[in-house]
């Protein structure tokens, strides 16, 4: 008795906010690897005794990188058009709202922080917009047994 092979994933084309919301996320993606590289070139260049040990900058530089590939990860899937690219998306968006609000109150970045902000809070909005509503509620509920929708998913 041979077991069926699992469906192709579900795949719908995203709407133009999602779009956006993913070439926006991706250039966040982009502007941590920036991050990652100048953090290790200052680190690198001002050696130990200057600043924090190699190993340190090297682990941070590191861990920029992690975080920079599962953002484009993240964006590649709603790019796709896959649904479960938006919840990861929307949580990092959150999360670089605090991290504007944060640079701005404490840090006194005037230019830095508000650009983190506005960013956030702009790429939030297109994945909570209603064509993008609409575009993640055309999808089957994830644990649903009723068998998707006839039409073109792939």
């Amino acid at each position: 008795m041979s077991v069926p092979a699992d469906p192709p994933p579900i795949t719908i084309p995203p709407p133009p906010a999602v779009r956006w919301a993913g070439w926006g996320v991706l250039a966040q993606a982009v502007g941590v690897v920036v991050l990652a590289v100048v953090t290790l070139v200052s680190g690198l260049a001002a050696g130990p005794e200057g600043g924090s040990p190699v190993g340190r900058t090297l682990a941070q530089t590191g861990y920029y990188l992690v975080v920079a590939v599962l953002m484009a990860a993240a964006a590649s899937g709603i790019l796709r058009g896959r649904r479960w690219g938006r919840t990861p998306c929307l949580v990092l968006e959150v999360v670089l709202v605090f991290i504007g609000v944060w640079l701005i109150a404490p840090s006194g970045q005037y230019v830095w922080g508000p650009l983190v902000l506005v960013s956030g809070l702009i790429i939030a909005g297109l994945l909570l917009s209603p064509p993008a509503n609409a575009w993640i509620s055309r999808f089957p509920l994830p644990f649903d047994p009723t068998p998707p929708p006839a039409g073109p998913t792939r």
